[in-house]
């Protein structure tokens, strides 16, 4: 079932500047070769979009959830994640507000600029995200 596409993944907070109810097109969440399997899974975002599904989604959370590892990051480490192939997240923490708390920088790595060649000035990409 997780090969079907029944799921539908909304839009993170940070890209919209707030909450959206917004959800994407029904995507799969596994695709790829059974040899090589890539995944598109949010265990925040994502909702089925039939009983079955959700329940299928939830499921999977579970599973990740039982599965995850904790890695602490020093300073001057760089961790980097293939989102195609793994599942990652970051664990909730107290800020301090005081020059010491944890610093996230977002990078996406693709293989073709093309997509992006209206929202660009050379390698500059200005998306803009509506609700």
């Amino acid at each position: 079932m997780l090969r079907e596409a029944r799921f539908r993944t909304g839009v993170d907070e940070s890209f919209v500047g707030g909450r959206s109810d917004a959800l994407g097109r029904l995507v799969p969440v596994l695709a790829g070769t059974d040899d090589a399997p890539t995944l598109t899974f949010d265990a925040d975002l994502m909702v089925g979009d039939d009983a079955e599904a959700q329940s299928a989604i939830e499921a999977l959370s579970r599973a990740v959830g039982k599965a995850k590892i904790g890695v602490t990051l020093t300073s001057g480490d760089l961790l980097v994640v293939d989102n195609q192939v793994a599942v990652h997240g970051r664990s909730p923490f107290r800020a301090r507000f005081d020059g010491t708390d944890r610093w996230l920088q977002r990078t996406f790595v693709v293989p073709d600029l093309t997509a992006s060649a209206a929202e660009r000035t050379g390698r500059i990409i200005t998306t803009r995200f509506v609700r």
